[in-house]
């Protein structure tokens, strides 16, 4: 018998050594929401409890006493660059989110300790952020539900939804800071390697009107790999947009030198579509001298001078594109202009 017992209790204690199962949480399950701004990865961690016919706000939930903002385990902030907070600054990082109910005002806790269970172990000396938000009436939510209602290119809203009550979190983004940041630790990886990553950089920065003189640094490294056609335009751009005349028309004529006829072409229609018909007309031109065998070449010259008013060179283009026998779109395109113009 004493072996028997030995035995087993050896066995037990293998058993407890080994790793346990899991089995899944029925009451107040866990929930996930997740949004990126720009390049800034936002993701709120949380337990949803039911209403499940309680009064919430003022009883369950008291007033004016620190909330775990969900239930069980600290509901969990994460955010991958520095945010704003409804215009206040937070910091990169994992927080505890707590929450202190108000029946007019709420005030919103980011606090440095994520780890806790619920709010009983809150300490406030560790808060990274205070905020205060104005709930709002909303349609009833039997599960607590953190949702993203609102985004844009800098910004989004995330929300508490919970009985009738939201409760409206801003959340903001420096995009210029943040992607420009990120950009950079990619250069600094094999992407660095490629004279190309750089041009596409800087016409990041470029095309959103930040950090210039990053752009220009980036653009200068390009030009010492192997200089294309949009590089090299985009150095013209740049040069323009400080003032320098001299250098824009160097570089621009150095791109349009080494163009592609797609490129060519459509650097053409990306003047026409700015009203810069004057400045896009030759370029169309010099493509028709360098690609005279190409029907689409034509076709696009004849929409270059129909729109500059030139009503007889453009019909003589279009006809001159359709005895080529052209593609099928650029069939329709020629002869619908021909009709226009007749």
């Amino acid at each position: 018998m004493k072996i028997v017992v030995a035995a087993l209790l050896l066995f037990t204690l293998g058993l407890q050594a080994e790793a346990q199962i899991t089995t899944p949480q029925m009451a107040s399950p866990r929930g996930s929401v997740g949004c990126t701004i720009g390049v800034t990865q936002i993701t709120i961690e949380y337990g949803r409890p039911s209403v499940n016919g309680r009064a919430i706000w003022g009883q369950l939930v008291p007033y004016d006493q620190i909330w775990r903002a969900g239930a069980n385990e600290n509901t969990v902030f994460t955010t991958s660059t520095d945010i704003t907070v409804n215009g206040k600054p937070l910091a990169a990082g994992t927080y505890g989110l707590h929450m202190i109910p108000g029946q007019t005002s709420w005030t919103l806790i980011f606090n440095k300790d994520h780890r806790a269970w619920g709010s009983y172990f809150y300490d406030e000396s560790k808060d990274a952020l205070r905020v205060s938000t104005t709930p709002l009436s909303g349609p009833h939510t039997e599960l607590l539900t953190y949702a993203v209602p609102a985004h844009s290119g800098n910004s989004a809203t995330v929300q508490l939804q919970w009985e009738k009550l939201i409760v409206p979190i801003t959340i903001g983004v420096d995009l210029g800071a943040t992607v420009a940041e990120d950009l950079r630790q990619q250069l600094m990886g094999l992407p660095g390697f490629t004279a190309r990553n750089y041009a596409l950089a800087a016409s990041w920065l470029l095309q959103n009107n930040t950090q210039p003189e990053l752009a220009e640094q980036w653009l200068t490294k390009a030009l010492q790999g192997a200089p294309d056609f949009q590089t090299t335009l985009m150095v013209a751009r740049l040069a323009e947009a400080k003032g320098d005349t001299e250098k824009a028309s160097f570089h621009r004529k150095q791109a349009i030198e080494m163009a592609s006829n797609s490129e060519l072409n459509n650097y053409g229609y990306s003047l026409l579509q700015q009203g810069k018909i004057k400045e896009a007309l030759p370029l169309f031109v010099l493509n028709s001298e360098r690609h005279p065998e190409d029907p689409n070449v034509w076709d696009s010259l004849g929409e270059a001078y129909a729109m500059d008013g030139q009503k007889s060179k453009a019909i003589e283009c279009f006809k001159k594109s359709l005895s080529m026998n052209p593609a099928e779109s650029v069939r329709q395109n020629s002869e619908s202009w021909i009709k226009k113009l007749q």
